[in-house]
């Protein structure tokens, strides 16, 4: 018989009042996985942490770790595992002169942490969806606000605290540890060790946001792609520009159902109002603009308003299906079948997205390693357990669709039990192996939900 550790948390198993709701409550995507842990711990502190570890060591237990929930494909929730939840973890501590802020991996990025750093005039780029907790955003790379013009998320990490497959509390930064540094900012739900703590820089918040957004109808898509790729790299990197295939609410319509259309959106982020605007001007260049639906232009915005845009487009208690690709070659070869995806959207909740992200950044040496000039996701959202199949099935097209010019995908809108997509550079994911066999000979930590044999960091139509 099993016997509970002491924790200043709280621990289940199965049969136990509560079990079921602490295995799968939090999950943000509620098309719940069939799956279930052999125990879950909702840890409050490192020593919480490290009891954890040895507990799932002496029972031949693998361990996941659950930070906010969302990973669409539940990769924390998995059998025969240890499911340590660190949601009870949410403390922020500044060191305001340095503007390094020291933070729980269950803190969220949009909800929690800039409201609180933007009391001190900062701000740290966390995910856009505003409930993304840090710690699996951070160890996926972090795409967000902005990522063209102030880089991944991940390399604004100066350290980290980790509870390694030993047990052992130690501290990682770029002269100690260094090596379980580099895996934990990319690696994703492969790396090796639960973050207790990371140790971030945080910038001045830009005091001016401006926000022009152009709608076409969406038989324009393929005219208006072909000019958003022949004209968007030359917009200064501080533009976050993202093309949306979705649909209008009816609010926005006059009630009128106009169909689905291409959204293209600008914003700008400076300390000069003047200079934002300028920076959008490209966006009135568009050949079919005079058919636009409708043209919202420098309108000021800020990062509160933007957050709770995102707060819309991923509403809470429903259903996804998510996947991805980075995308390269011959833009006039893809942007035919890249248009018909983002105009054949299934629902009215449902959207696909472009995030132009050229010129590319450079990126710093960590795990993470793949990236395009553009990004495509699909993001299926519904309610109805009898539309999973369609939706499901919508997913899976759009991005097969896209294989002939898929170079890799992105680890956080990805399902890896599901198709076999390349996330990293052949070179850094050899390394990684290298460090796991180091410091998880015995595969204490479960890794990437990835079918039977792992993760092959292939794409699965290449020989």
């Amino acid at each position: 018989m099993t016997t509970v550790p002491t924790f200043a948390g709280q621990a289940w198993l199965p049969g136990d009042d509560g079990f079921e709701n602490a295995a799968t409550g939090r999950q943000f995507n509620r098309r719940l996985p069939d799956r279930r842990p052999m125990a879950v711990v909702e840890v409050a502190n490192d020593q919480d942490v490290i009891t954890a570890v040895n507990w799932a060591r002496a029972e031949g237990w693998q361990v996941a770790i659950r930070s906010g929930g969302h990973a669409w494909a539940h990769w924390a929730v998995r059998d025969g595992a240890l499911l340590i939840d660190t949601h009870r973890m949410q403390e922020i501590e500044l060191d305001a002169e340095r503007k390094i802020v020291k933070v729980r991996p269950a803190v969220k990025g949009g909800e929690t942490l800039n409201p609180f750093l933007a009391q001190h005039g900062l701000v740290f780029f966390g995910g856009h969806c505003p409930t993304v907790a840090l710690g699996g955003y951070l160890l996926q790379g972090g795409q967000g606000w902005d990522c063209r013009g102030y880089g991944w998320s991940a390399e604004a990490v100066l350290a980290l605290d980790v509870v390694t497959a030993e047990g052992e509390l130690v501290h990682c930064d770029a002269q100690e540890n260094s090596d379980l540094y580099w895996a934990a900012r990319g690696a994703g739900p492969g790396f090796f060790g639960i973050v207790t703590n990371f140790y971030l820089q945080a910038r001045d918040l830009p005091r001016h946001w401006v926000r022009s957004v152009y709608v076409y109808p969406a038989a324009l898509a393929e005219q208006v792609m072909t000019w958003a790729y022949d004209t968007f790299t030359g917009i200064d990197k501080r533009v976050e520009i993202v093309l949306l295939g979705q649909y209008l609410p009816p609010a926005l319509t006059g009630g009128v159902d106009v169909g689905p259309v291409i959204l293209v959106s600008g914003v700008s982020v400076t300390d000069d109002a003047e200079e934002g605007a300028r920076w959008l001007e490209p966006f009135d260049t568009c050949p079919v603009l005079d058919q636009a639906i409708a043209i919202m232009r420098n309108e000021p915005t800020d990062l509160p308003k933007e957050i709770e845009m995102q707060y819309l487009q991923n509403p809470e208690g429903h259903r996804y299906c998510v996947d991805n690709a980075w995308l390269e070659g011959d833009h006039k070869d893809f942007i035919p079948t890249f248009a018909k995806v983002l105009a054949s959207i299934p629902n009215r909740k449902t959207f696909a997205l472009w995030y132009h992200q050229a010129p590319l950044p450079p990126v710093s040496d960590m795990a993470f390693s793949m990236q395009s000039e553009i990004y495509f996701s699909a993001y299926t959202v519904w309610e109805d357990e009898a539309d999973d199949e369609r939706m499901q099935g919508w997913t899976a097209n759009a991005v097969r669709t896209m294989e002939p010019w898929t170079k890799g995908q992105y680890l956080g809108d990805s399902d890896l039990s599901k198709r076999q997509v390349k996330f990293m550079s052949d070179e850094n994911f050899a390394k990684l192996k290298t460090i796991q066999a180091v410091r998880d000979p015995q595969n204490l930590f479960v890794g990437y939900l990835a079918g039977p044999n792992g993760a092959t960091n292939r794409n699965h139509w290449e020989s």
